[in-house]
């Protein structure tokens, strides 16, 4: 059976694309009524500052993607990056995770990139995200233990796996295994514990500043005290990985929330909870379609 050919494929990429912003803004517009009903118990300062870190988060992650593609022995500069990177990720608007990963592997290849490379780039990104988030989620255990959910406390028995798993000759030989389960050929250039490092770094940088726009939000909200810092910013960052582990749902929804909301009903009354949930879940979803616009206009300005 022979493969499909480039226009096949850049229509596919398009209509995915399309799907993606399409059900983004379907999502935006379900939220949108709840959100109004509960905008008076937010400040509009606060909910800026928010979205300031959402925006940040997200450079962060075109950061560690492309430090982890320029690991893997392709390097590619800040704009095209910005194009390949945050134009794919609409494609996790469509059920199913591995959408923005293949948007990606096409977007690149129209550079004449690696599909591999692309890929596994991605997968990376992923493969060093999460035993970094159940780290940075380690901050929550204090609070979370202190207000009775002392089975939270299990998550400290996982943080030497999840050290063990960014090791570079695990990661390379778990990386070489699904490469294989893909069968697609193995990559010819390994991580080093350099770049590895430096990807975890800017990987959790980019957590951490999704946990404090958290924070920000509970903060407006009324929650106080010592542990809020640590239970929000570990709170997010788990509830993300779950996200992002919850396959078959676009961008986690649902399983984001309901992670998110079960860790800080220790700060927030429920309904507060539910409603700092549904803002992050808006502000995520429009800072993701900024930052695509952003990236595919600049395709568009001529060079000067």
């Amino acid at each position: 059976m022979r493969p499909p050919g480039p226009g096949v494929r850049q229509a596919a990429l398009a209509l995915l694309l399309l799907g993606g912003l399409v059900l983004a803004v379907v999502q935006l517009g379900g939220d949108w009524s709840t959100l109004r009903e509960g905008a008076a118990e937010l400040s509009l300062p606060y909910v800026l500052a928010a979205f300031l870190m959402v925006l940040l988060s997200l450079t962060l992650s075109l950061l560690t993607w492309r430090a982890t593609l320029a690991g893997l022995g392709t390097p590619l500069p800040l704009g095209t990056a910005a194009r390949i990177f945050f134009v794919g990720q609409l494609g996790k608007y469509v059920p199913g995770s591995v959408w923005p990963v293949l948007a990606q592997m096409e977007l690149g290849s129209a550079y004449g990139l690696s599909r591999t490379a692309v890929g596994t780039a991605s997968l990376l990104q992923l493969a060093v995200g999460i035993p970094g988030a159940l780290l940075i989620g380690a901050l929550a255990v204090p609070a979370l233990v202190s207000a009775g959910a002392g089975a939270y406390a299990l998550l400290l028995l996982v943080l030497p796996l999840a050290v063990l798993a960014l090791w570079p000759p695990v990661l390379g030989a778990a990386l070489d295994r699904g490469l294989r389960l893909l069968r697609r050929p193995p990559l010819t250039q390994r991580l080093t514990g350099r770049v590895v490092l430096q990807v975890a770094l800017l990987s959790a940088a980019s957590g951490v500043l999704l946990g404090l726009q958290a924070w920000l939000l509970a903060v407006d909200l009324g929650a106080r005290g010592t542990l809020l810092l640590p239970l929000a910013t570990g709170a997010f960052v788990l509830a993300m990985a779950a996200g992002l582990l919850a396959l078959p749902l676009p961008a986690g929804a649902g399983v984001r929330e309901a992670v998110l909301v079960a860790a800080l009903s220790s700060a927030l009354p429920l309904g507060q909870a539910l409603l700092l949930a549904l803002v992050s879940r808006v502000l995520l979803t429009v800072a993701d379609l900024t930052v695509a616009a952003a990236a595919a206009a600049g395709r568009r300005r001529p060079a000067s």
